[in-house]
Order: structure tokens, then sequence, then C-alpha cells
């Protein structure tokens, strides 16, 4: 078994830093920037009723919870690939030191039972109860169906249990509810590949890199592709991007290579 057999984790090229601070500048603005101007306009008009700032301020609060409900259940959501040939991939909190520094923020807001679900869903995901995941994951859907992340996580609960064309149809789904998200695309290329559909692999690959070029492994598998169906020319030019994007995809290229 090569290299290429093995399962290997490989998280994309962003920063999980960034995406807190930028939640948090969300949450900032949400709530800072209404209430900063209701405090405004009572301090210039004197008359304000006292009572009336309060009935305001509770309707704010009120409209603004649902607001930060959204924020507080795409907080642990970020990308992460499993494998590089051989599986698809799910999408859940990467593992190490920057999933414990976020696991450390503290709420905003009360957790509702829907972000409970979303915790146990992913619990069941990452224990490999794919079928309790893939309950969990359709049960979101039907009440979110424009959430590609629970979409990408359903396909991937239905493959592991060889629930291929619900796998199929649910990453079709998710690359319609998220025209940026690049992972449905990557899972179908994947699919494709492993059942030689080489034209199919070679459109969702294509399309995976025009989500999101520092996917790096999505050169690596379209390189794959392109030598499979002769295109070598095309291949050789593919591989270049794929070290250029991740030079240590450079000794799975030459063992790749190696075997054909």
């Amino acid at each position: 078994m090569t290299r290429l057999d093995e399962v290997r984790a490989a998280i994309p090229k962003r920063s999980h830093i960034r995406d807190v601070i930028i939640i948090w500048a969300t949450w900032i603005t949400i709530w800072g920037l209404p209430l900063t101007i209701l405090g405004l306009i009572i301090s210039i008009d004197t008359t304000y009723d006292l009572d009336k700032a309060l009935e305001h301020l509770d309707t704010i609060v009120v409209s603004l919870k649902s607001a930060t409900d959204s924020l507080n259940t795409t907080l642990f959501i970020s990308h992460r690939l499993l494998d590089k040939a051989v599986q698809p991939t799910a999408m859940g909190s990467p593992a190490g030191g920057d999933q414990a520094g976020i696991e450390n923020i503290p709420p905003l807001i009360d957790r509702t039972p829907k972000m409970e679900m979303i915790d146990s869903a992913q619990a069941a995901l990452d224990k490999g109860n794919y079928p309790k995941a893939e309950a969990l994951y359709r049960r979101l859907v039907q009440s979110n169906a424009d959430i590609g992340y629970f979409l990408v996580n359903l396909g991937y609960a239905c493959y592991k249990q060889k629930k291929y064309p619900d796998a199929v149809s649910s990453w079709q789904r998710a690359l319609e509810a998220d025209t940026t998200n690049a992972i449905p695309a990557y899972n179908l290329g994947i699919y494709y590949l492993s059942n030689r559909k080489f034209d199919k692999a070679e459109t969702e690959f294509r399309k995976t890199l025009n989500r999101d070029r520092y996917l790096c492994d999505a050169y690596f598998n379209l390189g794959r592709v392109l030598i499979l169906q002769g295109k070598n020319a095309e291949a050789d030019t593919t591989f270049n991007d794929a070290t250029a994007c991740d030079q240590e995809l450079q000794k799975d290229i030459d063992d790749f290579i190696n075997t054909i």
C-alpha cells in the first residue's frame, strides 16, 4: 500500500484566529452600534422618556438574539480535509490548539436546542456513529436546507454507510446552497475518481479550485485525473501548481507517477 492509499489529515491554509476575530468584530458591531445610537438619543434629548427607552432596548435585544444565534451556530464550522484520494471529507472543528482556543470563548447567549443538535451531530460523525449522524443532519437539513455545511456532513455520513446516491445528492444540493464552499465539489470529485468517471471528476476538481484555489489536494487529484485521461501536458502543469501550493505534495506526485 502506497502513501496515496493512506488517510492523511490536511488543513487548508487559512487562519482560524482571523475567523474568530471577524466573528467577534461582527458581534460587537451587531450589539454595540444600535445600543450606542440609542444612548446618544437619550443623552441628546433630555425629554426622552426612560421607560420608552427601555422598551426600545428590549425590542433591540430580542431582534438581535436571532442574529447572534446564527453566529454562534457557525462559530465552530471550519473546513477540515481528512483524505487526499481515497475518501471524501466532512466539515467540522479542526483538531489541536486552534480548537482549544475557540472553545474558551464564552457564548454571548444561552445555547439553543438547535445548537445542541449541531453539537450532537458533529460528535456522532467524529465518533463514527454514522447512522445517528445521518438522522441528526437530516433533521437539521429539513429546517435549514440552505446551509451547505449540514448537507456536506449529511453526504459524508451517507457515504460512510455506502449510501452513495444519497451522498452524491447531498453534495450536489450543498453546491447549490453555498456557491462559495469548495468541499462538496471536492467530495464529488473524489467519488467520481474512485468510480473511474474521469470526465466528471475533472469537472468537479476544476470547480473546487474555482471556489478555493488554496485547496492544494484538489490540484494533486486533478493532476491524477488528467494523467489517467492521457492529458499529460495539462497534468504536468497541474502538478506544478500543486507543489507551488504545497511543497509536501511532491512526494505524493512522485509516488503516483511511479505506480503508473
